[in-house]
């Protein structure tokens, strides 16, 4: 499903429409005959949207690589905290995970979260803090009225910063 709503669909591909009506007015304007305008107007539209379509697809992959690498990590947590905490309670199973990646020179942050009871629903807020090279707190968020069905994971946030995060906590607690 990502691959026609990030992909064939975009916000780009409005850029498609828009110059394809130029056209489309343009040899209205030009007195062209109308199989010629349906013909031309087809045609540039779908030149256009294959054009746009390339770019968007390899930024639509990377994002859906990065999504599947952090879901991953986040289940390689949980397992870890498993490990760790064997008499974790239905109520303790809420696990965060966060990537950052630089991109032009800002660091883009990915936020995960995912419930891994069989049955419990979480409801309630999630604070994360993020920390520096130098081992440094340098941004707190809190995301309130977090809801999540048993096993469920979910993308939490997507945000940007100045500074790389190097490392990261959070705490969670329920309604």
């Amino acid at each position: 499903m990502w691959f026609v709503e990030d992909v064939l669909l975009s916000k780009w591909h409005m850029i498609t429409i828009i110059l394809s009506l130029v056209a489309l007015g343009a040899l209205f304007a030009g007195g062209y005959h109308k199989k010629k305008i349906v013909r031309s107007t087809v045609i540039t539209f779908l030149l256009f949207y294959f054009a746009i379509s390339m770019p968007v697809w390899g930024n639509a992959s990377e994002k859906q690589e990065i999504e599947e690498h952090l879901l991953t990590q986040l289940d390689v947590a949980f397992n870890q905290r498993l490990q760790e905490h064997s008499d974790l309670k239905e109520n303790q199973m809420v696990t965060l995970m966060m990537g950052s990646w630089e991109d032009d020179g800002e660091h883009k942050n990915h936020i995960f979260v995912g419930n891994y009871s069989n049955s419990y629903e979480f409801n309630g807020w999630v604070q994360l803090l993020l920390y520096d090279s130098e081992n440094k707190e340098f941004l707190t968020k809190t995301y309130e009225n977090v809801r999540l069905k048993p096993n469920q994971k979910l993308k939490l946030d997507e945000f940007y910063t100045e500074t790389y995060a190097k490392r990261f906590q959070y705490s969670y607690e329920e309604k």
